[in-house]
This record gives structure tokens, sequence and C-alpha cells, in this order.
């Protein structure tokens, strides 16, 4: 496993392209970790290979100069996912081709229920049905600083059965960011997102 059975403290993973075996990593209530990538060109990479989300977070997480990809979730969350008590600080970091659930996934990237810091970072060409990149909700609260929020997108399409009370002709929405708690962002940008939905009346 990628950090063993340690559950707090500072980790520092190589360059390279580390698959995770079908299991999500998981930061427990009360854990506080830190990994720390290769360096600052993304060299890093924590891959999930489509078979789980990467991060399920109920604790406290920092990611420094890492690459988060290929995350699919049945849920919430394809590449991260923040309970109620979690906080993550992602700096440096890009969280990409990421996916939650079709029927009703939220948060593609990121689903935040808790805390979410994305410092110098990007959320890129993520899916999901609301929130392709972030998806921030109920108490949660979420800052961008110096961020990115690129070719996400939110999709539905009627043969899944897919519909939305905030959005019941389209069925999707927030191709980008779909926000409902408290969001704020700091010289940032959010660009070339997508809502699509698909033979829907």
């Amino acid at each position: 496993a990628l950090l063993g059975n340690r559950t707090n403290g500072t980790y520092h993973i190589p360059s390279g392209r580390h698959r995770l075996d079908g299991l999500p990593l998981v930061i427990a209530a009360g854990s506080h970790v830190r990994i720390v990538g290769g360096g600052r060109d993304l060299t890093t990479t924590i891959d999930a290979v489509s078979r789980s989300r990467v991060f399920d977070v109920q604790g406290t997480l920092e990611l420094e100069n890492l690459h988060v990809t290929g995350g699919l979730s049945t849920g919430d969350g394809g590449g991260m996912r923040i309970g109620d008590r979690g906080s993550a600080i992602i700096t440096g970091c890009a969280i990409d081709y990421c996916a939650a659930s079709p029927f009703d996934g939220q948060g593609g990237g990121v689903h935040n229920r808790g805390y979410f810091l994305g410092r110098s970072s990007t959320l890129a060409h993520n899916t999901a049905r609301s929130g392709g990149g972030l998806h921030n909700q109920g108490s949660g609260t979420a800052e961008m600083v110096s961020s990115s929020v690129e070719f996400n997108s939110a999709r539905c399409d009627r043969t899944l059965g897919c519909s939305s009370s905030l959005a019941p002709k389209l069925g999707a929405f927030g191709g980008g960011v779909c926000n409902e708690g408290n969001l704020t962002m700091h010289e940032g940008r959010i660009v070339g997102n997508l809502v699509e939905a698909r033979d829907v009346p």
C-alpha cells in the first residue's frame, strides 16, 4: 500500500506513477497526513486507474506537488471526497481525469462537505452529474487561491435516469463548480467547462 498502515505524519513520495490497488487512500477522523511529491513539475502521480476514488478524507490531509488522476466513484467525489469534519489543503497540485457516478454523483474532481483549500492548483477534465471540477455542499467551505478550474463537465443522459430538482429539464449543472456552501476564489480562473444533457426533453 502507498502509505502502509501509517495514519499520521509526512510522507515524501518519489517521482513516478503510483497506482492504487482498487481501494482509496483513507484519511481517518483524527488523522493528520501530509503527502509531498517529488517536484514542482508534477512528476509524482497517484493514479486510481478508474477502480476507486483516490482520497476519502475524514481527517486532515495536505498535498503538495502531486498529480492526482484516474479516480472513479460510485457516489460523490471521484478524485477526493471530504467529509463534514474533514479538511484538505492542496498546494501546487493537479486533480484531473476523475469522475463521480453518472447517475447522481457530485464533484468529479472534489466533493467537499468540510474544508477545502486549493493553492496554485488545477482541477481539470473531471466529470460528474453536478460540479464537474468541484461540488461544495452543505456546510462546506472552499477556497481557491491562484488556481484554475478548467475543461470539466457535468453530464446527464436520460437513459441513466438522472434528473434534478435544481434543474429538472437539464439534469446536470455546474460544469466547473457547483456551490451550495461557502466558496471564495482569489486570482484564479474558471474556463472551458461544460454542462451536457443528452436526449433530455
